[in-house]
């Protein structure tokens, strides 16, 4: 064995090593992509359920004040609150038109508030006097 012979192998090591770490640095980076790629799908999905629980508000669902939740089929929880609009005071004996705020969150956390996946909408929804 000669001098050459063991440059050779110390040279090869150092190849291998070489390609080692960018295999784990390419992999580290496809691993991180499948992860964003799972939390834009689940924030689509509750961006989606609000859009519909919104939307059935006053179709679906009567508009009452106060609180609901609950856990839809994909598992996201959702919460939704009514409450009254309060009008000018001169309207306020006989409103002819009675306003709500509506807002729901929907989110992966069992108390359907705030998490990293959270979403909330509002909207102002009216319905004819009570």
């Amino acid at each position: 064995m000669t001098r050459e012979d063991g440059f050779t192998v110390v040279e090869a090591l150092v190849a291998l090593v070489i390609v080692a770490l960018g295999l784990t640095a390419l992999f580290a980076a496809f691993a991180g992509s499948v992860a964003s790629v799972r939390r834009a799908e689940r924030r689509e999905l509750a961006v989606e359920t609000a859009r519909s629980l919104l939307e059935g508000i006053g179709v679906a669902e009567p508009i009452a004040p106060g609180v609901r939740h609950g856990r839809s089929q994909e598992g996201l929880t959702w919460r939704i609150e009514i409450a009254r609009r309060p009008g000018p005071a001169e309207l306020d004996a006989k409103p002819a038109i009675a306003a709500f705020w509506v807002t729901v969150s929907v989110g992966s956390r069992a108390d359907g508030a705030a998490a990293s996946d959270a979403v909330t909408l509002t909207s102002l929804r009216l319905e004819q006097g009570r």
